[in-house]
């Protein structure tokens, strides 16, 4: 490292550098994060992609400034004479160690913003195990991440080098303090970013015609440290579109119909990881990917305006078991009301008499879905665990990163369903649909690859849900079971043309009872993973001693909605027309886009636009402060 025993011309502007070298890389992020992501942004205007570029440097000042705090204080302290010798020779080496972290995160999300939609916060911390154990496989599969990172963090390393530290500071202690007051004045001011009473925030950055912008126009970094109320307190605010409860209670009435006759039927529910309506063949005329799904959907009733409330798994699990939507940046089952009572499919059927059972093929523990399950009330857990210890386990079963294969897991789960008593209720969540896509070496020659490795993971699938079926088929309690198909959230490859809003929730919903004949439904009528528990409940002729306001039977004959939070922005979707809002934004309203290969397209009515905003509201309204009073089902 350069001496710093005599000032330097260029020591004055030696931290400055520093942190203009940062601010440079987060610029250069950017680039890279739209270039990754391009399929995302083709369809917003190129003034709103400039803009994005220049109001995201404001956030990239809050979140350098955040970080380099404690690094300006040392720098700039009153240090008497000259700089101590340690602290010089390691000042540059605190810089690294505190940017690396961010820039890899920063990075990083060049991937992952693919599966998630938003840029990565503390909730990633909920995960840890699982990110730990995936970490080798992670690396390597994503490795243009930890490059990025390596040439990021190298060319700090040579600005550093360049312009090093001043050895001396002036003589007069008045103005060493003077100059100290300043770097901490700018700091704050840096950090705040705004000279309105409120600091610049992330919601501050969806203010764009195409939300996704918003996550342009944002670094990881600003996001991660401003969720920190993910971690300890509360996540949403107190929240008064309307006076009281009274007032919006008639739009959000979930109402009382008479109940079906009891018709304690099993229930074996299948969520495929990541299965996206686009990988479906009834939902796409020439698809041969799913032909045993197909089937089931032709014999039974197949919802083809269903939606994910998420999309991530941690989203699934309270929306699918309890009807409770995704409706703040962290899953509810994550964050600070995971201790408020929900009231799940698990627990109704229990108080009715069933055995519940939740089958997952990864690692006990992961994605915290054991965890999850026993919240919905579903009394057994088997995993991964669980499997090894059963006769019929092999060791190739393993896929060497999450978990068991979906062929013999099922295998597993039909051999220990034939030893329930009935009734019984059943959630299997499949696994293999999911990065990095492998399958079973014996496979490899029926299912080669293609350039989208989901796709033969979606065939091995349905192989191995067929296979499943033929091996219950003959079972006693296969004739008394409906079963369901759905996935936790959805899956489009890159270099594919870039979802709406609604395609990037767009999953499939299949119901199937291989003896009784389903009740009539409106198939048509959009759905979301909120309506399943009511459905199921609905069917079975059970009365739940508390319900969901956010889910209705799709039995019913009663309007139809899917509802969710993507990009910063609340979406209510119906049959006709899609209203959404955000904190930094009026409603706008869609007409909802009926028939394949249809988009979005924005409707000039403000009358209904502020009708169906006014709806929207109260969902939040009653979601946010049902949180924060622990109130969210109604009696």
């Amino acid at each position: 490292m350069p001496s710093l025993e005599a000032p330097d011309r260029t020591g004055a502007f030696a931290v400055p550098a520093r942190l203009l070298a940062v601010l440079f890389l987060y610029s250069i992020h950017r680039v890279l994060f739209l270039f990754y992501n391009l399929d995302l942004f083709r369809a917003a205007p190129w003034r709103e992609i400039v803009h994005a570029f220049g109001f995201g440097v404001r956030f990239d000042l809050v979140a350098v400034f955040m970080i380099s705090a404690p690094l300006i204080a040392l720098a700039y302290f009153p240090w008497p004479g000259r700089i101590p010798g340690s602290l010089a020779r390691w000042f540059d080496r605190f810089f690294l160690l505190l940017h690396t972290p961010f820039i890899f995160l920063n990075c990083a999300d060049l991937e992952y913003f693919e599966f998630t939609g938003r840029r990565t916060t503390m909730e990633i911390f909920r995960i840890h195990d699982d990110i730990r154990n995936q970490a080798g496989q992670l690396l390597v599969h994503y490795w243009q991440v930890p490059l990025w990172t390596l040439l990021s963090v190298a060319f700090l390393w040579w600005v550093c080098r360049a312009i090093p530290l001043p050895g001396r500071r002036p003589a007069s202690i008045v103005s060493r303090l003077i100059v100290l007051a300043a770097a901490s004045l700018v700091t704050v001011l840096m950090i705040r970013n705004s000279f309105q009473s409120k600091p610049l925030k992330v919601t501050h950055a969806f203010v764009y015609s195409t939300p996704p912008v918003g996550n342009l126009a944002l670094n990881t970094p600003i996001g991660f440290l401003q969720s920190y109320r993910a971690l300890r307190g509360k996540s949403v605010p107190r929240t008064r579109y309307y006076k009281s409860l009274r007032e919006y209670w008639p739009l959000i009435d979930p109402g009382t119909l008479p109940p079906r006759p009891r018709n304690l039927q099993n229930v074996v529910v299948v969520v495929v990881e990541s299965l996206s309506s686009h990988y479906v063949g009834v939902e796409n005329p020439g698809s041969d990917l799913t032909p045993f799904i197909d089937r089931l959907a032709r014999n039974g009733l197949h919802f083809r305006n269903f939606y994910a409330a998420g999309r991530r798994t941690n989203y699934a699990m309270p929306a699918l078991f309890a009807g409770v939507p995704g409706l703040m940046d962290e899953a509810v089952f994550s964050s600070a009301y995971r201790g408020d009572s929900f009231f799940g499919l698990g627990h109704t059927l229990r108080e009715n008499g069933y055995r519940t059972a939740f089958f997952h093929g990864a690692r006990n523990g992961s994605m915290g879905l054991d965890y999850a399950s026993k919240m919905v009330g579903f009394q057994e857990y088997f995993g991964k665990d669980e499997f090894q210890s059963w006769p019929g386990a092999r060791k190739e079963d393993y896929d060497g990163d999450w978990g068991i294969f979906d062929e013999p897991f099922l295998g597993f789960v039909a051999d220990r369903l034939d030893g329930f008593r009935e009734p019984f209720a059943a959630v299997i969540f499949t696994l293999t649909t999911h990065q990095p896509f492998v399958i079973p070496k014996k496979y490899e020659g029926e299912f080669p690859p293609t350039h989208d490795p989901m796709a033969r993971c979606v065939r091995y699938l349905d192989r191995s849900l067929s296979g499943f079926f033929e091996s219950v088929r003959k079972k006693p309690w296969f004739r008394n079971t409906l079963f369901i198909i759905t996935a936790d959230h959805t899956y489009r490859p890159r270099g594919t043309v870039q979802p709406d809003m609604l395609q990037q929730h767009d999953i499939p919903l299949i119901l199937y009872h291989p003896s009784r004949q389903l009740p009539a439904a409106d198939t048509e009528k959009v759905g979301y993973q909120g309506d399943l528990a009511p459905t199921v409940l609905d069917y079975l002729g059970i009365d739940p001693p508390k319900r969901t306001v956010f889910g209705r039977s799709l039995f019913r004959n009663a309007p139809g909605f899917a509802m969710f939070r993507s990009s910063g922005v609340y979406a209510l979707v119906q049959n006709d027309f899609v209203v959404t809002f955000s904190d930094t934004s009026g409603p706008r309203l869609f007409r909802y886009p009926n028939g394949p290969g249809r988009r979005l397209e924005e409707v000039n009515d403000p009358v209904l636009r502020e009708q169906r905003a006014k709806t929207l509201k109260a969902f939040v309204q009653h979601y946010n402060n049902g949180l924060l009073d622990n109130r969210l089902f109604a009696e």
